[in-house]
């Protein structure tokens, strides 16, 4: 199988994101400089240079996407059939350790996403449940410690419509359930939820501005300790997170902290401050 392999749904979903990122993204960028330019002296313009890199980064996903789109092995699920595990299924499972159920569909590296209870191929209980049937049981080796599962069902055809959740608190649902039973609202399907999450996540960042990109995670703990025993609130954000896909001021370093634009001034200072 290819190392580039992806469900149809995937498939598209990846040139919808190409297509809003040169139609959309590059001409706001493009827009951006312009703006920073008009400003003056371009030796001296942060404004400028923070654009131009956030252009180098848009122009290098797009590159990116693009080589993924082209090297694609493009699977649709809705015509697999088998009564073993293998890439496109969705799989019921019951922790034996602790009585809980949970469902994951197995999907592309670039597809992957917990939230929605999307796994990659190539992840540790993907890798274990692959060749498995319905009644088998299985032990995966997971950074926290073994977890045994029991394979309860397995589905091909409506993997990608069969989890539903509540919109309002994100509660999880599978097979033909319609409403909410704490919430007692409408469920939505699992890419309404995915879109329900990505805004909500939007409207989060909003409220946080990055102060510094930083090198390692050792410098991350460290100013994070210190601005949090100045009251000051922070999220810290790794670039190697695959569920970062937000752009600042640089793409380099190892991630970036951010505090709400109300403590910019004041973080700002206490990390001058930092020896």
């Amino acid at each position: 199988m290819s190392d580039n392999v992806m469900t149809k749904t995937g498939y598209e979903d990846l040139k919808v994101k190409l297509k809003k990122m040169k139609t959309v993204d590059r001409q706001k960028i493009i827009k951006e400089i312009r703006v920073a330019a008009a400003h003056g002296d371009l030796s001296e313009n942060a404004e400028y240079d923070a654009a131009k890199e956030k252009q180098s980064f848009i122009e290098g996903k797009i590159k990116d996407i693009e080589g993924k789109i082209g090297s694609a092995q493009v699977i649709d699920i809705s015509k697999l059939s088998s009564d073993r595990v293998v890439f496109g299924a969705t799989v019921k499972l019951e922790d034996e350790d602790k009585g809980d159920e949970v469902v994951y569909s197995i999907v592309g590296v670039d597809e992957a996403d917990i939230s929605i209870n999307k796994i990659s191929i190539s992840s540790p209980i993907a890798r274990a449940l692959i060749g498995k049937e319905e009644g088998d049981s299985v032990q995966v080796r997971a950074p926290g410690g073994v977890r045994n599962y029991l394979i309860l069902k397995l589905t091909f055809n409506k993997g990608e419509v069969q989890m539903k959740y509540c919109p309002e608190c994100g509660s999880e649902y599978f097979d033909d359930i319609n409403i909410c039973d704490s919430c007692n609202i409408d469920l939505v399907s699992s890419s309404q939820w995915e879109c329900i999450v990505k805004e909500r996540q939007s409207e989060d960042d909003e409220v946080f501005v990055n102060i510094k990109t930083l090198e390692d995670q050792f410098e991350s703990d460290i100013i994070k300790d210190i601005l949090e025993k100045n009251d000051i609130p922070v999220i810290v954000k790794c670039f190697r997170d695959t569920s970062f896909d937000g752009i600042f001021e640089s793409q380099k370093g190892w991630g970036v902290i951010m505090v709400p634009d109300e403590f910019r001034k004041r973080a700002n200072d206490i990390i001058k401050d930092i020896k």
